[in-house]
């Protein structure tokens, strides 16, 4: 019955294919449009390309997690959040298939810079609470949990720096809750609804997708045969660290749920409204009016730069930079943390402390 599965997923990705809508599309090998190395794009973006991928930077500090974490109440349930340092709020918000441990980099260096460090576990990940009900892992819940903790906390602005699902949360929360949010800082994840997630070539990227929303589905697939497909796609720098995580009770299958939530119905309609990433096109959505940074990689396994560029189109005018790397992936906090780190922190404190040197 997998297999007949995945043989329905691989059709549903080939119908989807013929469903691309009419829309300019952004040349990356343009000049103009794209990167060079040092320049910057006709329309005012700041934008990086660095040279050489190589291995991980050492680990740049020890950070004691579990001295550092307390638990914070989201109605009956109970969130392990990193509450560390002084100053204005960074609020880190990891993704798939991680915890708050993924930015064990940059928690001790913005702590040392000057900042209070809040980085929550999401629900279904970590140590979070492992909750069944698909309806708790739609993008509104998901923010509402981030929401609840910071009241909780008597925290009413932060500095959002997310990743992956963390973007997508990030997206949501400066659209719809922009009282909260000072600045934004958002990695591989472009923002939602944008024609970049509608190009083939992204389509192609995102076959997982198609997998990850049936239920049951991807965490068969991800985990049959000692992690085969999981080791084959995922690239995670964490890899085994991850699986070991993934493989306690109920962690991959709840790992599964935002997908599920935010994904079932549309990637697994034909044509369905004409997109298929979290929301709609055709939406109108709220500008986002807060300073926003886009990070992105040329090795990100899932991300690829319109995404990212059609971005500028949802935030408002000339609060919208963006950096390129070509030579990280999907996790550049962990393969480059001095830089990203630097990169962060700069942006940060020209926004949350008005040092824009």
């Amino acid at each position: 019955m997998k297999k007949l599965n995945f043989i329905a997923v691989a059709f549903i990705i080939i119908l989807n294919m013929s469903c691309e809508r009419d829309i300019e599309i952004v040349n990356i090998d343009n000049d103009d449009t794209s990167v060079s190395n040092g320049t910057t794009s006709s329309d005012g973006m700041e934008l990086e390309l660095t040279k050489k991928r190589d291995q991980p930077s050492l680990p740049l500090s020890h950070f004691d997690f579990e001295t550092n974490t307390i638990m914070v109440s989201v109605g009956n349930d109970q969130f392990p959040v990193v509450d560390a340092g002084e100053g204005p709020v960074a609020l880190l918000i990891h993704g798939w298939p991680d915890s708050k441990e993924m930015w064990r980099y940059q928690i001790p260096f913005l702590v040392n810079a000057g900042y209070r460090v809040i980085a929550p576990d999401l629900r279904g990940f970590g140590g979070a609470p492992k909750t069944q009900d698909i309806a708790a892992y739609g993008l509104g819940a998901l923010m509402s949990d981030i929401i609840t903790i910071l009241d909780n906390m008597g925290i009413d602005n932060v500095n959002l720096v997310t990743h992956d699902w963390g973007a997508a949360i990030g997206w949501t929360m400066a659209r719809y809750r922009p009282e909260y949010v000072n600045s934004f800082v958002t990695i591989s994840i472009g923002a939602t609804g944008n024609p970049g997630f509608d190009l083939m070539e992204q389509r192609r990227m995102n076959w997982y997708l198609y997998m990850f929303a049936q239920e049951g589905m991807g965490a068969y697939e991800l985990s049959k045969n000692d992690w085969y497909l999981f080791r084959s796609i995922v690239f995670h720098p964490d890899e085994d660290t991850i699986i070991d995580n993934l493989s306690e009770p109920d962690a991959l299958t709840t790992s599964m749920k935002p997908y599920q939530a935010n994904f079932a119905e549309t990637l697994l309609a034909a044509c369905p409204g004409q997109t298929y990433n979290p929301g709609n096109v055709d939406i109108e959505y709220p500008l986002v009016t807060a300073p926003t940074l886009g990070l992105l990689g040329k090795y990100d396994f899932a991300m690829l730069q319109p995404q990212m560029i059609y971005s500028k189109d949802y935030v408002v005018a000339g609060n919208f930079k963006y950096k390129y790397f070509d030579d990280v992936g999907h996790w550049m906090m962990l393969e480059k943390p001095k830089r990203i780190n630097t990169i962060i922190k700069n942006f940060l404190d020209c926004h949350a402390l008005s040092d824009c040197n």
